[in-house]
């Protein structure tokens, strides 16, 4: 069944062009517990609805519409899980609430009315036609909602100290706003427009033969009966969702155009490449929706690699930057640069991260959301065949962008874990044998983030505030880096230790050098508004984090000279910089 052109709007292009920010509008105004169960079907009944019914003259006026069926359905998922709800006692709460704890606590108009015009960047009159009120309304339930959350103030998890400022709480708010929506990436949509075309046709066939469809289902159920009463006992269990496999072949990527100052792909000195070397997605402007994959040299040398017409997604690079994971749409592949051919490969239900298990030869680990909303960690070979499941469960937060709870020390061909009880496993990747680590002396609640040095990990602990520790995978004790309140750390050559502020998004860096003085560190003025990415051999890397306002380039800075290079961006090559992964010799 093909995707018909609506009134001049093609419903499958707005499928793909929007339905990620969608059900990001959708997770905003969604209870926190049914956001991501709930998101992405309320969006889809959105577009089914825009299918069937007739759309709108142009593609801005049927978004205006989707996003008006998005804020109805999330009103009506909301109130039937009030209802659910309403017997069962509320959690006492065990920490001061946050910026998002306060949005969401908001009446549900001046919640709608703060994420339309705050998030989705609709003024008070667009505002208003969305959620069918008046233009007054929205002003007064977005000035009502802004005096209500500054008024409460920022707490300790949101800002080192309040700031008494309205401006404030309305850019608090905001990054709040953003970084609970970009908790949903493009990997975490499993649906397909084929899927909503498939949903309308079922619903008209089951529309127009009502009649035999009751008769059939009494039948049927009759049937059931009279066989699960033989059959008694001898039913076995049920199974989980099967692995999804895939036998698609391997195909030659697209050459993309070459912007300027770039280099064809041929030309690419593989004997070069390695650590301190990025692989970066671009778009050609800020909402475009064709990404372009580039390699980037050191001295600012790029190289397209190829294009897609649906968002790529870089889950993970090798060592020696030959091969790449990622996920273009929701199709994970795995690129070999070199040969320049992609493959589909096989994944598990509900699939969310990958990374590169040791070198690429040894295949890749995969985080995936079991039937029971559990997250779980595969090990599969290089051509997709399962070759273990461990024998743990992740926090359900393991996935997202900053959190994936996986770590992996290249250098000893080891994964750390953290799980859902609090404890810290170690995979022996060769064997697939499960050790665990012991926590650092008095923390607990200890998140992996990356690879420190051959043999070590860097740490997160929730417990004194969120303090990083580096873990050798021996057992040995963990020393920790810095105080509390940092997000991330990475070693200097040059002594120093360069730590990242108190979340993943932050721009706010503390150097510690080697005699132990710390000193507020200063992003140079060309990454201003940047987020430092990684720290390789000396150069830092500002930029292409996911994060919400994380720019639109690329900088790298040697931290001994202070010499800038731009990467990519706007001013250099013309694309805007989606994402950044650098090449290092560890792991991630």
């Amino acid at each position: 069944m093909r995707a018909r052109s609506i009134a001049g709007t093609d419903v499958a292009s707005l499928y793909g062009a929007h339905r990620l920010s969608l059900v990001r509008l959708a997770v905003l105004l969604l209870p926190p517990d049914q956001s991501r169960a709930g998101a992405e079907q309320v969006v889809q009944d959105a577009f089914l609805q825009l299918q069937r019914g007739g759309g709108r003259d142009d593609p801005g006026a049927a978004l205006a519409s989707l996003q008006a069926v998005v804020v109805a359905g999330s009103r009506r998922l909301a109130r039937s899980h009030s209802l659910d709800r309403r017997s069962r006692p509320e959690p006492s709460p065990t920490a001061a609430p946050t910026t998002m704890d306060r949005v969401i606590a908001l009446p549900r108009a001046q919640r709608e009315a703060l994420v339309l015009t705050l998030w989705a960047a609709r003024n008070d009159r667009q505002a208003a036609v969305i959620l069918g009120v008046r233009e007054s309304a929205v002003t007064a339930a977005t000035h009502r909602a802004l005096a209500t959350l500054h008024t409460t103030g920022p707490s300790a998890p949101d800002s080192a100290a309040h700031d008494p400022t309205l401006d404030r709480t309305l850019e608090r708010v905001d990054e709040a706003l953003h970084r609970w929506a970009e908790s949903v990436a493009a990997t975490d949509l499993r649906s397909t427009f084929a899927d909503v075309l498939a949903e309308d046709a079922r619903i008209t066939v089951t529309h127009r033969r009502r009649g035999l469809t009751l008769v059939a289902t009494l039948v049927v159920v009759a049937l059931v009966a009279a066989v699960t009463t033989a059959i008694g006992r001898r039913t076995p269990a049920a199974t989980p969702p099967p692995p999804i496999e895939t036998t698609a072949p391997i195909e030659p990527l697209s050459s993309p155009a070459l912007a300027r100052d770039e280099k064809p792909r041929s030309a690419i000195p593989w004997d070069q490449v390695g650590p301190g070397w990025t692989v970066l997605t671009t778009a050609a402007t800020a909402i475009g929706i064709t990404t372009t994959v580039l390699l980037a040299a050191p001295n600012g040398t790029r190289y397209p690699i190829s294009t897609a017409a649906d968002g790529i997604v870089i889950q993970d690079v090798s060592r020696d930057g030959h091969r790449v994971l990622l996920s273009v749409g929701a199709q994970p592949q795995e690129w070999d640069l070199v040969a320049g051919t992609s493959r589909p490969l096989g994944v598990s239900y509900g699939w969310k991260t990958m990374r590169y298990a040791g070198t690429p030869d040894s295949g890749y680990l995969m985080l995936w959301t079991d039937s029971n909303a559990a997250v779980q960690l595969d090990h599969r070979s290089r051509d997709g065949r399962l070759l273990a499941t461990y024998p743990f469960t992740l926090p359900p937060v393991a996935g997202s962008p900053g959190t994936p709870g996986l770590a992996v020390d290249r250098a000893t061909d080891t994964a750390v874990v953290s799980t859902i009880d609090d404890q810290i496993k170690l995979v022996d990747l060769h064997t697939d044998a499960v050790a665990t680590l012991p926590p650092p002396a008095g923390a607990s609640g200890c998140t992996p983030r990356s690879s420190w040095s051959r043999g070590e990990v860097l740490l997160a602990c929730r417990s004194a505030g969120g303090r990083l520790f580096v873990s050798p995978l021996d057992g040995s004790a963990a020393r920790p880096v810095g105080g509390a309140g940092f997000s991330d750390a990475w070693p200097s050559p040059i002594g120093t230790t360069v730590l990242r502020g108190g979340d993943a998004c932050s721009t706010s860096l503390t150097d510690i050098g080697p005699d132990g003085t710390v000193r507020s560190a200063t992003l140079p003025p060309v990454a201003a508004g940047l987020v430092l990415n990684t720290v390789v051999d000396g150069v830092a890397s500002y930029g292409g984090t996911r994060c919400a306002d994380d720019g639109d380039r690329l900088v790298t800075e040697d931290l001994g000279s202070g010499r800038t290079t731009v990467l990519a961006g706007p001013e250099a090559g013309g694309r805007t910089v989606r994402q950044a992964v650098v090449i290092t010799a560890g792991g991630g």
